[in-house]
């Protein structure tokens, strides 16, 4: 029996390693229905402005021009894919959030006449979010924010072009003044200086060539943002010289000038040995690999992938084969092709969209709990929810060898794990009295059941292996060797998805019921042979 505090160190570093989103910003499905909620709340709307013209009232220009551009984005955003993109999630995001809250403000105010119009839009606004379930929170909206900086550092994104609403390939409306500076306010909040610095900068470039001489007013916003991110990063001087150069450019503004004989006094302090920091972004050597690895940066030695083969994998029934590619030889880590179909997939996915719970996450060596920014939302399939699930369970075991029985006691595999854009390992309390004395894990079976456009990959860090999402494939490996102990080299983190929606499910394999399945080699370490 390996150790239990092995385990836990092991899956400390994968929670470290691995990328987690939460609550409804995480969970595409809720932001799909979130976008349908937003076609009833223009409607609403509509009706309430048509409600005051029919009254011959008095309609806010503010109210006129929000209902003019929602129309249209809501059409966009009700769109199929349309939340996948990571800029306009955060734009529905934040919209439903900070905008429409001030509509509702603008309508219901506490000094308000509440006329009859606006008694029936608050009914209808209410029956609405009661019948949807829906409650965008500010957790949501810095989630949000906060998984456009993720994904800006794990992809090393281009920050110029992500900004003007370009990634990859993929074009959608850009991020705005006030967008990015609420960004970068929340950036600040997370300790995240350096992003903040980076796109408030990439903020100043655009203003500059493009709106400059159309509103002064945005640059030295961005200008005195700037400064601070800079202060707040430790690096003042770099603060003067950017208000100095402005002040040449608009010696007008005053609050420019304070902040000039402010960072002066500040640096008046301050000797020159006190002024070598440099704009770097600061990251440990473990999640730089990472980032690598999601990017597809990391090349293998030749002689490892020239081993590498594909094969046409044997199963206990004898007439049932499968593609196999094999990506690593010891440990034995394979994508298997063409293993679930589209509409075994949709079932899943249907039953776990349902039944979805916020998952914990381990936080540290003793305490496992739910966090504010890592979370994501995973369901679990037994084999006897669905008939679906039993089907699937059965095809692990024919392909593998490795028996999936489940039983009231002691079973042999967990349940399915069903879970959307989750980038960790969720934890389960305790095991329950089925997996009671049903040893360690042995092996993972990991079900595509979708394709995404960008990112998402599951890495190995230890192997520098980059394993795609492929729909319809599975990956599989053992976290146990044949001598039992505990293989260090799987250790692996998902990647944050970039472009799409990842869905997956797992299934791990534990020890007991295995012991005429998987035998012990001819060696103490031998491989895992086709």
């Amino acid at each position: 029996m390996i150790a239990f505090n092995i385990i836990m160190r092991f899956a400390i570093l994968l929670a470290y390693i691995s990328y987690v989103t939460g609550d409804v910003f995480t969970a595409l499905c809720k932001m799909e229905r979130l976008a349908k909620l937003e076609i009833k709340m223009k409607i609403a709307l509509e009706e309430y402005v048509l409600d005051l013209r029919n009254q011959m009232e008095f309609v806010p220009p503010e109210l006129e021009r929000f209902l003019t551009e929602v129309r249209f984005q809501a059409m966009n955003s009700n769109k199929e894919h349309f939340v996948e993109n990571p800029i306009n999630a955060f734009h529905v995001m934040y919209r439903m959030y900070n905008r429409w809250s001030r509509i509702s403000n603008l309508i219901l105010c506490d000094d308000c006449l509440q006329n009859q119009a606006a008694k029936k839009y608050a009914d209808t606004m209410s029956r609405i979010k009661l019948d949807t379930h829906l409650n965008v929170t500010e957790n949501d909206v810095i989630g949000t924010a906060m998984a456009l900086i993720r994904l800006w550092y794990v992809y090393n994104l281009d920050t110029e072009l992500l900004l003007r609403g370009h990634i990859m390939d993929t074009f959608t409306d850009p991020l705005t003044s006030a967008d990015v500076l609420y960004i970068t306010d929340i950036a600040d909040e997370q300790n995240q200086h350096f992003a903040a610095i980076k796109w408030l900068e990439a903020l100043l470039k655009t203003i500059q060539s493009t709106e400059r001489n159309e509103d002064s007013t945005k640059e030295v916003q961005v200008v005195r943002r700037l400064a601070s991110a800079y202060d707040k990063y430790g690096m003042p001087w770099k603060s003067l010289e950017i208000l100095e150069l402005y002040n040449e450019f608009d010696s007008s503004d005053k609050k420019v000038k304070e902040n000039i004989v402010y960072f002066r006094g500040k640096l008046e302090k301050m000797s020159m040995s006190d002024r070598t920091k440099k704009l770097t972004y600061d990251e440990s050597e473990t999640r730089e690999h990472y980032y690598r690895l999601c990017r597809g940066q990391v090349a293998r030695p030749i002689q490892t992938v020239s081993e590498l083969k594909c094969v046409y994998k044997k199963s206990i029934v004898p007439y049932y084969r499968v593609k196999e590619e094999i990506m690593n030889w010891k440990p034995r880590l394979s994508i298997l092709y063409d293993v679930i179909f589209d509409d075994e997939a949709n079932v899943l996915k249907k039953f776990a969209m349902s039944n979805l719970q916020r998952s914990g996450v381990i936080l540290t060596e003793n305490s496992q709990g739910f966090s504010e920014i890592r979370i994501s939302e995973t369901a679990w399939i037994s084999d006897a929810d669905i008939p679906m699930a039993n089907k699937l369970s059965k095809r692990v075991e024919f392909i593998t060898g490795l028996s999936t029985q489940q039983y009231p006691l002691v079973s042999h595999a967990e349940f399915f794990q069903g879970y959307l854009m989750s980038y960790g390992r969720a934890f389960r309390p305790a095991d329950p009295p089925d997996l009671q004395g049903s040893g360690d894990r042995i092996a993972t079976w990991l079900y595509y059941l979708s394709d995404v456009k960008a990112g998402g990959a599951t890495v190995f860090t230890n192997l520098n292996v980059t394993v795609p999402v492929v729909k319809g494939a599975a990956a599989f490996w053992y976290s146990i060797d044949r001598d039992g102990d505990l293989e260090q080299e799987t250790m692996h983190a998902g990647c944050p998805v970039l472009l799409g929606s990842k869905w997956i499910s797992n299934k791990w394999i534990r020890e007991t019921g295995q012991i005429f399945r998987r035998l012990c080699g001819k060696t103490p370490k031998a491989s895992d042979d086709v």
